[in-house]
């Protein structure tokens, strides 16, 4: 490991709970860091890349050094003959980059960027709904991070304040987010960004950057990033298209919808109310085979209709109920029927009741067009 700072520990866990590799080794420019590392992690420490890179036992070198200086330490590791793995940014030029992955190729090591938000298991979900076309056409993917840093963090070590060093919201800290934006939808086509800094006048980098996307697959997104919002709230990344919207909040998928229905918002003069037209067959499930056998009655205008709970699901951490209403055979489209409660509180997004039957109220109007 090239680096022993703020990062290091969490690589040096990583590490340890491995059993595909070993850290054997520690370079840190500070001594009194770097053997405190050593001494926790149990490995060798020096004080310099080219000592590290001297003990045959290395066989790849994990960058954790300041931003502005990945590109040096990637090309000295693979001229050496040495796998590298860099902590994001790769470096702090597109041109740095290309540099060292050629430099990496033409010495036959791998190369690796620290893109660990990829794996969380919300984002994979997504990424394999959209493969899967859950979503149908893709319509925005946004990430919105409203963290707080004290002047105190810019100022715990030098480069954190220092815009040559790459610091700044935008890259020390939004950076995986906009990597999941474009690992989930593909490249931009075009960006309208604003930088400001808010909330830390003795630090000369942008707090704050606020951005409107156009994906080049069609969408739309927002990337909303800032350190300067106390106390700071959870990442979020919003994925939503025709028939869906998946939403993960820090780590765990807050939203989680696929409809099989659409709403037409056309209006003509023979049908007042939305149309509701089904996308792909929906399988009904039967009220012999749920969990809850109760039918409640209620009456409409033209006669009494009996509604039986069709299926439970799980939303969050409630389980909640959707309604199926008997005058609709066979789910024909020709038939609308939807549930109005007499207060939103007892509504899902929907319009199906998710109150125990015995205490709803409200109306369940039911129509057949022509």
């Amino acid at each position: 490991m090239l680096g022993a700072g703020l990062v290091a520990p969490f690589h040096g866990k990583a590490l340890r709970a491995s059993e595909k590799a070993q850290l054997v080794a520690v370079a840190d420019l500070d001594e009194a860091r770097g053997g405190k590392f050593g001494g926790e992690f149990g490995c060798a420490v020096y004080r310099t890349l080219d000592e590290l890179l001297a003990n045959p036992e290395v066989e790849c070198v994990n960058v954790l050094t300041p931003n502005a200086y990945h590109f040096e330490a990637v090309v000295a590791a693979a001229v050496a003959g040495r796998h590298v793995l860099v902590e994001k940014p790769p470096a702090m030029s597109l041109r740095e980059t290309d540099r060292m992955v050629e430099t990496c190729a033409q010495h036959g090591v791998r190369f690796g960027v620290v893109l660990q938000c990829r794996v969380r298991k919300p984002i994979q979900a997504i990424k394999q709904a959209i493969a899967a076309g859950r979503f149908g056409k893709l319509l925005m993917c946004s990430t919105y991070m409203k963290w707080f840093r004290s002047e105190a963090y810019y100022f715990s070590d030098a480069w954190r304040s220092s815009r040559k060093s790459g610091a700044g919201v935008t890259i020390q800290h939004a950076f995986h987010y906009l990597d999941l934006c474009q690992y989930l939808m593909g490249p931009a086509k075009r960006v309208d960004a604003r930088m400001e800094n808010l909330a830390h006048p003795k630090v000369e980098l942008e707090d704050t950057l606020l951005a409107r996307v156009d994906w080049a697959n069609g969408a739309l997104g927002v990337v909303d990033a800032s350190t300067a919002l106390w106390p700071g709230t959870d990442l979020r990344v919003e994925v939503s298209g025709e028939y869906g919207t998946a939403i993960m909040v820090g780590e765990r998928m807050d939203t989680w919808r696929f409809g099989t229905t659409v709403r037409k918002t056309t209006r003509s003069a023979s049908m007042a109310a939305p149309q509701w037209v089904p996308l792909r067959p929906a399988r009904r499930t039967s009220p012999s085979l749920t969990t809850k056998s109760s039918s409640t009655t209620w009456r409409i205008p033209s006669g009494t209709v009996t509604a039986r709970p069709s299926q439970r699901t799980l939303c969050g951490r409630r389980w909640r109920w959707r309604w199926a209403c008997t005058c609709r055979p066979s789910w024909d489209s020709r038939w609308s029927c939807r549930w109005r409660a007499k207060t939103e509180s007892s509504v899902e997004r929907e319009g199906a009741p998710r109150l125990q039957p015995r205490t709803d109220t409200g109306t369940l109007r039911c129509a057949r067009r022509s």
